[in-house]
């Protein structure tokens, strides 16, 4: 029983590790998001009705996008999420988005 407790843990503190990497959530926004969002620094989105990463912060919470990263929602656009997102996967791409928008209201 402790043996299992201590995989849980060690599982546990590997995925909160994890979670808020902001390089894994650039990787993620690249492969999963760039056809449609612009999700640097500067330009326009590939998709017109697509905002820019760097924009989204202004019109929703982070937790409202992390919240409908992980469930596959549509977060305020047309386009369905292919699947749901992982806490870790959803808090990378979250914690991506937020330095992003700090970085360019600085």
């Amino acid at each position: 029983m402790r043996g299992a407790v201590l995989a849980c843990g060690l599982a546990l503190a590997a995925a909160t590790a994890e979670a808020n990497d902001q390089a894994a959530g650039e990787r993620l926004a690249q492969t999963a998001c760039a056809a449609c969002h612009n999700v640097g620094r500067a330009g326009d989105s590939p998709a017109p009705d697509a905002r820019p990463f760097r924009d989204i912060m202004s019109i929703l919470s982070g937790e409202e996008i992390e919240a409908d990263l992980r469930a596959g929602l549509p977060i305020a656009h047309k386009r369905r999420i292919v699947a749901p997102y992982p806490v870790s996967e959803a808090s990378n791409l979250y914690a991506y988005m937020r330095a992003l928008a700090a970085e360019i209201a600085d």
